[in-house]
């Protein structure tokens, strides 16, 4: 076996390429290239699409089809309208999944070469390549066309970026993110810090980094602006009222999920609210309706917490499937891995890194505890752990690992 596995890490990078086309391939195939989108991929499809026919920034299944968008980030629908660009007459599905296909290969190799540069082992490298080719969430987000993919190969960059001393590159990069996941935004007062630790203590370089940092969801933040809307997505009303509501604060079965606004009884319904309000008064109408809903039953707010991080961090499916089980069991591997194997990847993982992990997680429990969890939110940080199992998994295989050609 041990013999098997040296071989197969000394071309680490080839193996993962190889069989992410593979599995990735079969997924698309099994589950079908051109099935209908989905959830949020409906909406970033649409505006790609319409941005890449030259018809603007505008959501054509919204109650606004001809105002500028303000709802979804340009991360993610940046990436799909150069797709769509290039493949104008493919049916927007195939475009989607097609995107999602080769990202999420360049996701497993970008992986793969970060397990190898906080660890200098090519074992490392292999293990954590191939268990994200095979990973479900994964999958899933790849076939459903979501964000998260992208959000990946921005992450893992990025990351390697600030490993390989480009600081100022990654953190721009990083900025980038926010375009992602607007959540990112909460990192601008570790940014500096990170950049000062990383930089020698150079106060220059924490200053110059955070205004590179500010770039892209600054620019994003003036074109809202000045369409009446000064916030990155006038989607965070929906996000906070789905999260503080008598059905996630009372209802065991939903405790700490996220629900459509149109869900919570006596709700007025969301496309009869946008006959009277544009999307920006809409976004604050759900925000001063969840604050004030979250301030009369604060006395809820432990247990509802407590629930988010269940939701988010405990690896047990809400419905208990053959494939949720298999998916939600590979989430436990990571999570409960990265805890019970600390004392192994501890030592033999760049201490670098290690602090960029403990600022990841320190955003994403404040995101999860304070506004919304569920495995969706939480699955960028499990692929950021992947290296850190990687390396724990590693040390049982210390006759296979191969240094470093310098």
């Amino acid at each position: 076996m041990n013999i098997i596995v040296s071989r197969a890490a000394k071309h680490y990078g080839t193996a993962v390429v190889v069989a992410a086309l593979i599995v990735n391939i079969a997924v698309l195939t099994a589950l079908g290239l051109a099935a209908p989108v989905e959830s949020d991929t409906v909406f970033f499809a649409a505006i790609a699409k319409n941005f890449a026919s030259g018809n603007g920034y505008t959501n054509p299944r919204s109650p606004w089809p001809s105002a500028p968008a303000l709802d979804r980030l340009p991360g993610w629908t940046g990436a799909l309208a150069l797709a769509f660009s290039i493949l104008p007459h493919v049916d927007p599905p195939v475009v989607v999944r097609l995107t999602t296909l080769l990202l999420n290969v360049v996701a497993a190799l970008l992986l793969a070469r970060l397990a190898f540069k906080v660890t200098q082992n090519r074992t490392a490298a292999l293990f954590a390549g191939l268990f994200y080719v095979i990973y479900l969430p994964a999958l899933f987000f790849m076939h459903s066309g979501l964000s998260e993919t992208g959000l990946i190969v921005v992450l893992t960059a990025t990351v390697l970026l600030f490993l390989n001393g480009r600081l100022l590159w990654g953190a721009l990069l990083l900025g980038f993110s926010c375009l992602f996941r607007a959540n990112y935004i909460l990192l601008t007062p570790l940014v500096p810090a990170l950049l000062w630790w990383l930089g020698g203590r150079s106060k220059a370089l924490a200053v110059g980094g955070l205004a590179l940092f500010g770039i892209f969801p600054g620019l994003w933040m003036i074109r809202n602006t000045l369409n009446g809307c000064p916030m990155l997505s006038s989607t965070s009303g929906e996000v906070l009222r789905g999260t503080h509501n008598p059905v996630v604060f009372y209802d065991w079965s939903h405790l700490g999920l996220w629900i459509q606004p149109d869900e919570i009884p006596g709700e007025e319904p969301f496309q009869s609210l946008a006959k009277r309000m544009n999307q920006c008064d809409l976004c604050r109408y759900y925000q001063a309706e969840a604050k004030k809903y979250a301030l009369e039953n604060w006395t809820r707010l432990p247990l509802v917490m407590a629930g988010r991080f269940y939701r988010g961090y405990v690896p047990i499916p809400g419905n208990v499937t053959g494939t949720s089980v298999l998916g939600f069991g590979m989430r436990g591997i990571v999570l409960i891995g990265f805890v019970l194997l600390w004392k192994r990847w501890r030592t033999v993982v760049d201490p670098r890194y290690q602090v960029m992990l403990a600022g990841f997680i320190l955003i994403s429990l404040a995101t999860s505890l304070l506004v919304a969890a569920a495995s969706r939110h939480t699955f960028w940080l499990e692929v950021l752990l992947i290296p850190c199992v990687a390396a724990a998994a590693a040390t049982f295989f210390t006759k296979a690992a191969v240094p470093e050609c310098r």
